[in-house]
């Protein structure tokens, strides 16, 4: 139970800081022109990194539920 508790701590810490990040990263960028490619390129790679995750965790499971 602790385990899970300190998980969900630290993945709330590192969510945080990553919306620190961007708040800082939209302010200090906000009169340039090349804000909106900016910002789609990044939303691109982080969509691109969490398919690639769900899909390792998505194999995970089934190797699990398959008793591999």
């Amino acid at each position: 139970m602790l385990k899970n508790r300190f998980r969900q701590l630290i993945g709330l810490l590192v969510v945080g800081l990553f919306a620190v990040a961007v708040v800082q990263f939209l302010r200090q960028t906000a009169g340039s022109p090349h804000l909106g490619s900016a910002v789609a390129s990044g939303l691109g790679l982080l969509f691109f990194l969490a398919a690639v995750l769900a899909v390792a965790w998505w194999a995970a499971r089934r190797a699990r539920a398959r008793g591999e």
